[in-house]
């Protein structure tokens, strides 16, 4: 894949949906990009009970590098193993729940900044927790890739167990509305929340849990990570409130032969992220309107966009044409 912010991704997986014959699923996937490289390996039984209950654990190894996409000047090292349960409620609703063990070693840059060097003076720079995560999921969408109709949402809590290096929680929700309008035209309408705090011994969340907005998944027309509150070196720090939403028309595509592999439209984006000492303000809001294509080519799905930024200030990072490769 390739990404405009972290260069060229490398992607490798091997995955087996009927291990040996045994109906389990197995799954081993390498990930390496100028932010990231990432080692997984999960092995899941999609019917732990005659209920349709699954039960799946994973171990991964993550390191991440921020300052390689400029962000805060800082890396960490994340090994975390655990175990999740999904429950089937219907045919549209699905809840999970696990726990989850990490270790965390941060690394400061040379020249961090004062916010880094200042968690790692109250909280140190290797951390060992236990968090326990729930999630809902609805999806009605009458298909995964190219919908036309049906809503997805889902809505998370992580918490970070008391006891462990770092006391936080973490709270997402997420929403995508799809629905036909005449001339076989549709629209999109998604939205995103999440906000995060620390508790117990632990003042705000940690800097590596910020959220970030902006960026052709995000906010377009923004680099990527950059609609965020600025640390002393004037990098992106991230905040623990985020929000974003889009509004996108798909035009249709007057050919049999590309209508399921390509989407055109217009879209309406518009969020932020807010620090702890932020006060979110509508104002602050930074929005911005465009054009989009996706292309669902060979070599996976292929995205782009052209956008005009609205309401950007001065220390904005701008990115009109933004392209990627590899995901939606």
């Amino acid at each position: 894949g390739f990404s405009q912010s972290q260069g060229v991704i490398l992607n490798a997986s091997v995955s087996q949906s009927n291990f040996m014959g045994s109906g389990k699923q197995v799954s081993f996937a390498i990930n390496n990009s100028d932010l990231n490289q990432t080692y997984s390996f999960a092995f899941t039984n999609p019917f732990f009970t005659v209920d349709g209950i699954s039960r799946g654990f994973n171990i991964s190894y993550r390191k991440t590098d921020a300052d390689e996409v400029d962000i805060a000047r800082y890396s960490t090292d994340v090994f975390s193993t655990g175990v999740t349960y999904g429950i089937p409620v219907n045919e549209f609703d699905r809840v999970r729940f696990g726990l989850r063990y990490e270790n965390t070693v941060l690394t400061s840059g040379i020249f961090a900044s004062d916010e880094v060097n200042q968690f790692v003076l109250d909280n140190g720079d290797k951390f060992d927790t236990i968090s326990a995560n729930v999630s809902w999921s609805h999806d009605s969408r009458n298909k995964a890739i190219f919908p036309t109709r049906g809503d997805y949402q889902q809505l998370s809590l992580d918490l970070a167990l008391p006891g462990g290096g770092l006391e936080f929680y973490k709270a997402q929700y997420k929403l995508e509305s799809v629905r036909p309008l005449p001339w076989g035209m549709t629209v999109s309408v998604k939205g995103e929340i999440g906000y995060g705090d620390g508790y117990g011994d632990t003042n705000g969340l940690p800097l590596f849990e910020n959220f970030f907005a902006g960026g052709a998944r995000s906010v377009r027309g923004y680099e990527d990570f950059s609609l965020s509150p600025l640390d002393t070196n004037g990098d992106p720090l991230g905040g623990n409130l985020k929000t974003t939403g889009s509004l996108e028309v798909y035009i249709p595509i007057p050919s049999d032969k590309f209508k399921n592999s390509v989407r055109i439209g217009a879209f309406f984006d518009v969020g932020n992220a807010f620090g702890t000492n932020d006060k979110f303000a509508l104002s602050e809001l930074r929005s911005s309107v465009g054009v989009s294509g996706i292309w669902i080519s060979p070599m996976g799905p292929m995205k782009l966009s052209i956008a005009t930024p609205i309401n950007d200030q001065a220390t904005d990072e701008i990115q009109s044409f933004q392209f990627a490769l590899g995901a939606f």
